[in-house]
């Protein structure tokens, strides 16, 4: 596949990169098709599995942490944060939804390296399946929104 809604993988190189992914343990249902995703896109634009990081973590409130230990021990370009929250009865989405996005960017800006937000905050289940799978499965376009802002970090150095 060279093409996900109008994106040419052959514009994308990452072959110089090293791309870290952080992944929440919690709905893995939804989780594992993002991850699957990102990992199609980056082999699709030539980064090597030697330079794709990939750790989990419990869950979204835990990404922040996780982000920050890829870009700090593994040197990564970039890293996609992926997690899948469920809006639930109570305030508990609310908070933690907020509270990721927030700490997410936090350490993008204390780093000075790409976290792509690859948080799908969705009202059911059914929401979350139509962004992860087929061609509307979002990992596919985080993973080269990391590319893209990773080479974009190199041209500023």
């Amino acid at each position: 596949m060279t093409s996900i809604k109008g994106i040419d993988y052959k514009k994308v190189n990452g072959k110089n990169f090293r791309i870290g992914i952080v992944q929440a343990r919690w709905n893995t249902t939804i989780t594992d098709k993002l991850l699957a995703g990102c990992l199609q896109s980056l082999a699709s634009a030539g980064v090597s599995k030697k330079n794709i990081f990939v750790i989990d973590v419990p869950g979204a409130w835990e990404l922040s942490l996780g982000s920050k230990q890829l870009i700090t021990d593994k040197k990564v370009d970039a890293v996609i944060a992926l997690a899948c929250l469920l809006k639930g009865e109570t305030l508990h989405f609310d908070y933690v939804s907020e509270a990721t996005a927030y700490g997410l960017m936090r350490v993008m800006l204390d780093t000075n390296t790409p976290v792509i937000f690859g948080v799908l905050p969705c009202k059911d289940e059914k929401q979350a399946i139509a962004r992860s799978t087929g061609t509307n499965n979002h990992g596919l376009g985080w993973a080269l929104t990391a590319l893209e802002m990773a080479a974009l970090r190199k041209t500023k150095k």
